[in-house]
This record gives structure tokens, sequence and C-alpha cells, in this order.
């Protein structure tokens, strides 16, 4: 249960942050939070990481679509199984994923905002979630035994 809830709590605070900054701020628009370093820059995404596969809207939602199943179908298998953390970054992943397949249904692409101008990239709370989700999984596998002696 825990699980379904981080999902639905990372998916609405996903869409809540790009409805707020879309009716405020307007597509293509930036506004600086701290001069010169970070910036609140609405932008539309037709791509995934690093604007790859961009046009192909289809395709990427099939994949990404398969992808959560999947991940979905293992958070519920082994939700008893194995330690809670990786099971959070699941969670995380899956609330991030469906997030941002809302945008490429509802819209043809997905809505970034979030600009630090000290690298090129502009990206979402959906994306922070898959990339949390991510580490979180890096750091359960380089430290699986310690996660094992904490049960």
């Amino acid at each position: 249960m825990i699980y379904l809830c981080l999902i639905i709590a990372a998916v609405a605070v996903d869409q809540i942050l790009k409805y707020v900054v879309v009716s405020g701020l307007g597509m293509m628009n930036s506004v600086p939070v701290i001069e010169n370093f970070f910036y609140i820059h609405c932008i539309p995404n037709e791509g995934i990481a690093l604007g790859m596969l961009a046009g192909k809207q289809t395709a990427v939602i099939i994949i990404t679509s398969v992808f959560m199943a999947a991940l979905s179908l293992f958070l519920f298998l082994f939700r008893r199984k194995i330690h809670p953390f990786p099971l959070c970054a699941a969670a995380l992943i899956i609330g991030g994923g469906i997030g941002n397949i809302i945008d490429r249904i509802r819209l043809g692409y997905v809505v970034d905002f979030f600009e630090f101008r000290i690298w090129s990239y502009i990206f979402n709370f959906a994306d922070i979630c898959v990339v949390a989700g991510c580490a979180m999984i890096l750091i359960y596998v380089l430290f699986e035994r310690k996660f094992k002696k904490s049960l």
C-alpha cells in the first residue's frame, strides 16, 4: 500500500507542478529563480533523455508503458520478499514514468521546466523521480549486504 501511495504522490506532484508552471508562466517562457544559475524555463520535450527519440511518441509511449507494467509487476510480486528500499525506488520510477506518459498522451510532448545553467538540460519532477529511483537501486545493489542486515 505504501508503494501505491508513493506512486500516486509522485504522479500528483509532477502533474500539479506542470500545471502551475504552464498556467503561470506559459510555454517557452523563462523566469530566474537564482540569477545566472537556476531558472524555471517551460519547454515542450518531444524526446526522452537528452532529446533522443524525438518525434517518435508512439514508440516512446509503448516502450515506457511496457517498462512501467513490468516494474509494477515486480513491485507487486516482491513487495513482501525483498527490502523496502528497492521497492520504494521502483515506485518512484513508476510514478515518474506515469507522470511523463500522461503528458505524452495528453499533449504529445513532456513539459520540462527546471533549468540549471551549469548544464544544458531542462527536466521536470517526473525525471527527478526516475533518476532518484535509479540511484536508489544502484545504492541498494552496491550495499545489498548492509540492507539485508538491517531487516
